[in-house]
């Protein structure tokens, strides 16, 4: 997976890559790759947690489903990245939950959480 690729073309290798089946069940480095999609959309900076004092859309499901994973996750990835905007954090983490093939299903949780200013 080529750093240069688009945001759109990474998923769509990511779908294929991390499917079981007909779902796909991202990978942690997937979480790592939409930060940076974020952080270089957004200027705000990510990384990992130890505490946060919200969550942009607790547990947006994004489809698992291989035919709209790609879509689906675009899509919720620019409502994550509005959403920042308006929140203007000092430091966000990405992750999927739910995102392995022992709890089938058709989603998976894009969860964006985040740090503001004043903690």
């Amino acid at each position: 997976m080529n750093g240069g690729q688009s945001i759109s073309e990474y998923l769509e290798e990511i779908s294929q890559r991390d499917s079981n089946g007909r779902y796909v069940y991202p990978k942690e480095d997937v979480a790592k790759r939409l930060a940076e999609e974020i952080s270089k959309r957004t200027g705000f900076r990510f990384g990992v947690l130890v505490n946060h004092n919200g969550e942009v859309f607790p547990k947006q499901p994004v489809a698992a489903n291989q035919d709209k994973f790609v879509s689906s996750t675009l899509a919720a990835l620019e409502e994550q990245i509005v959403a920042l905007k308006k929140i203007a954090p000092k430091e966000f983490e990405v992750g999927f939950r739910n995102a392995d093939a022992n709890n089938l299903g058709d989603q998976v949780a894009f969860r964006v959480r985040f740090t503001s200013h004043d903690i």
